[in-house]
């Protein structure tokens, strides 16, 4: 296992009880914060992350956090019309890593 990995779950741990709660004033539901739990048979290879992300978004339709970042999640066709074509520059950061030397289109 990577190091860093296990670094970040050790803190990801200790950060849990410091959970912000602003999501739930919008009554977007999370899965309950368990070390190890949300993830475990992507770790021990059980079940890929593509069915994982699947499944968390049957579960969990509105939105999920990814380690300690809050991803919302857009169900509504319209609305993901004008994401993707007409407001595309407006979205900076899609969740995707930029590597600006491989990638020089990223900019």
């Amino acid at each position: 296992m990577d190091y860093y990995q296990l670094l970040f779950s050790i803190g990801d741990l200790l950060l849990s009880h410091f959970d912000p709660q602003s999501w739930y004033t919008w009554t977007i539901p999370k899965p309950y914060h368990k070390f190890f739990e949300n993830f475990w048979s992507i770790v021990t290879r059980k079940c890929a992350t593509a069915t994982a992300l699947k499944n968390w978004y049957t579960e969990f339709k509105h939105g999920i956090y990814e380690v300690r970042t809050q991803l919302l999640v857009i169900n509504d066709p319209e609305l993901i019309e004008d994401v993707i074509i007409r407001d595309f520059s407006s979205f900076m950061e899609r969740g995707f890593s930029q590597f600006d030397k491989i990638f020089p289109c990223n900019n």
